[in-house]
């Protein structure tokens, strides 16, 4: 294997397990004190979107977009 392909995918993997250990206590309410100390205590926060907070539509006039 080349050197830059396994420093890729070495790369790669530790990003993944980083995303997976900051991503799982927000899915779960019983995490443990520790964790919360180095994690966002909070869990991710949900913008306006996915919260519901907002209802936007959009409308083309056909007359004048020809």
């Amino acid at each position: 294997m080349n050197t830059t392909l396994k420093l890729k995918v070495g790369l790669l993997f530790f990003l993944i397990i980083l995303a997976v250990i900051t991503i799982v206590p927000s899915f779960y309410a019983n995490t443990p004190s520790w964790w919360k100390k180095y994690m966002a205590p909070e869990g991710l926060r949900l913008g306006l979107d996915l919260q519901g907070g907002m209802h936007l539509v959009l409308k083309v006039n056909l007359q004048k977009a020809q």
